[in-house]
């Protein structure tokens, strides 16, 4: 997997494809990852993480995220479109 992301999961690591992840959303304990739905893709649609958003905004900085929020990173490369609400 090119730019593979080692996560840790309970007691294992994961590799995640950061082309497949839509958005990781931040929580207080941790952070959910959330994959395009697709064939291709080898885990789960939603991969739930201790670790933080700190840690994937530095993992995932020249990929194409960006931080939209305090709470969010979004993959730019997926985003259709967007409106002001």
């Amino acid at each position: 997997m090119e730019n593979a992301i080692w996560i840790k999961r309970g007691d294992r690591l994961t590799a995640i494809e950061p082309k497949t992840l839509q958005y990781v959303e931040g929580y207080k304990n941790g952070c959910t990852l959330h994959f395009c739905p697709n064939e291709n893709c080898h885990h789960e649609k939603v991969i739930k993480t201790q670790s933080t958003i700190s840690f994937f905004e530095k993992a995932l900085l020249n990929l194409g995220f960006v931080r939209c929020h305090r709470n969010f990173l979004i993959n730019q490369n997926l985003v259709k479109y967007f409106c002001k609400a």
